[in-house]
């Protein structure tokens, strides 16, 4: 793999050095002396970038050492958007300050002599926008908790966008300022029992509760599944979650009760169990729903003026 990229390297600047002069002979390929997954790859030579002057990436290990600089937190969001964010520089983190909360957007809105750039969550992940141009950042994620090298998730940006690899980079490893929007944390709020009663009739367990609620409930000694939970403000049911019965082996996906609309909710009883993160089940929602529906689910998933009315 790191000779076949070296090859292509080799190639892109070979094109671009016989675009500007026919003069002069390219360069003989420089010899293989890296491994492509080490975390401190260095290319060799600059990358052509629709003929603008390039640059040399000299310590790829930089990024992950870079301090995030925290200018302006909004914990609670702004008045234009509810979700939490800060204004910042340098290192983008994968969570809020506090731990909490996936990234959801990231904007450039001092980015000098250059189009508008953000970057934003779709169902193939997320997305980096310049102007008009749309990039893939595969596995940016990961990238940024540091789970992968920079040397590994900048290899299958130089194989999808060779012509564009510097930019891209130069971007994401600027001092420039951002905004960086996330998620409100599912367990942002702790659990609160405000009453738990048990009725007699029907054998259901009746939990009230804010914050969160719990999956299973151990009452008199014995542990109880989740069946239902209505979302209630003001006195009226705003929203209700339907779980499927244990015994049901072909319905296994809560379902989100929304305005006249169902959203089934895969994993959802997984995450709850702290099974997977709230970033794997993010990213099962962009997959199986629009932006707009994520944004409608996630935001009833985390009010947090609701008051939950738990059956089990």
């Amino acid at each position: 793999m790191g000779k076949f990229l070296k090859i292509l390297r080799y190639i892109a600047n070979l094109i671009a050095i016989m675009g500007a002069s026919t003069s002069t002979p390219p360069p003989p390929p420089p010899t293989p002396n890296f491994s492509i997954n080490s975390p401190d790859f260095i290319p060799e030579e600059p990358i052509s970038d629709n003929g603008k002057p390039c640059f040399i990436i000299e310590n790829l290990r930089q990024y992950q050492e870079k301090r995030t600089e925290y200018e302006e937190c909004f914990p609670n969001g702004t008045l234009v958007d509810r979700s939490p964010s800060f204004l910042g520089s340098g290192r983008i983190p994968a969570s809020y300050p506090n731990g909490i909360g996936s990234l959801k957007q990231v904007y450039f809105p001092n980015f000098e002599n250059s189009p508008s750039v953000s970057i934003f969550r779709t169902r193939n992940g997320f997305v980096m926008k310049v102007g008009t141009q749309m990039f893939n950042l595969s596995n940016f994620h990961l990238f940024l908790e540091g789970k992968i090298s920079t040397g590994d998730f900048l290899d299958v940006i130089f194989v999808e966008y060779p012509t564009h690899y510097n930019r891209i980079w130069e971007i994401l490893n600027s001092s420039r300022q951002y905004r960086a929007v996330y998620y409100t944390g599912l367990f942002d709020a702790p659990l609160r029992r405000l009453k738990t009663v048990k009725n007699e009739i029907t054998g259901d367990i009746i939990r009230w509760s804010v914050g969160q609620f719990t999956p299973k409930l151990v009452y008199d000694g014995r542990e109880h599944d989740i069946s239902n939970v209505f979302f209630r403000k003001n006195m009226e049911t705003v929203a209700k979650i339907s779980f499927p019965s244990p015994l049901n082996f072909f319905k296994t996906d809560p379902i989100l009760h929304i305005g006249g609309h169902e959203y089934p909710l895969p994993d959802y009883i997984r995450v709850l169990s702290r099974k997977i993160t709230e970033e794997q089940f993010i990213e099962g929602l962009h997959r199986n729903y629009f932006d707009s529906d994520v944004e409608r689910i996630w935001k009833a998933l985390t009010d947090r003026e609701v008051l939950y009315r738990s059956i089990y």
